[in-house]
């Protein structure tokens, strides 16, 4: 099992639930592996596969949400409490038509939720900020 969860290539993306009981990591492989903490074997839900490579990470604790750019320059949104991804965000496989018109047509730079968790905002390298409504 841990063969099968592993990332088979670059990790780039980490993050620890705000309980410590589960360690997110994300790699270039399309993986999204869970870990427990403590044994540090994998989830048996993992590993979750993503609609296109990892490219960063980011957490934030209070709400335990945390964001994964990918290289089709979309984000999905992970929820560390339900241990499920709760949304998706421009990318070409998984974004509406509107989301689409909205979405970066270059790679993610940077990422942060803001104060309330309810926010995602995106950077990009075609010279955009994006904000994101999270539910």
């Amino acid at each position: 099992i841990i063969q099968r969860a592993s990332h088979e290539g670059a990790v780039v993306g980490i993050a620890i639930d705000s309980l410590n009981k589960t360690v997110v990591t994300v790699g270039a492989d399309s993986k999204l592996v869970l870990w427990n903490f403590v044994t540090h074997m994998p989830n048996k839900k993992s590993p979750i596969m993503l609609p296109s490579p990892a490219t960063k990470l980011t957490h934030v604790r209070d709400s335990d949400l945390a964001a994964i750019a990918m290289q089709d320059f979309g984000v999905a949104v992970f929820d560390c409490s339900s241990l499920s991804i709760v949304r998706y965000f421009g990318g070409s496989r998984y974004a509406s038509p509107n989301e689409m018109r909205l979405s970066h047509t270059g790679p993610i730079s940077d990422m942060g939720f803001g104060p309330d968790g309810r926010k995602l905002f995106t950077s990009s390298l075609d010279g955009t900020i994006r904000v994101w409504d999270v539910p």
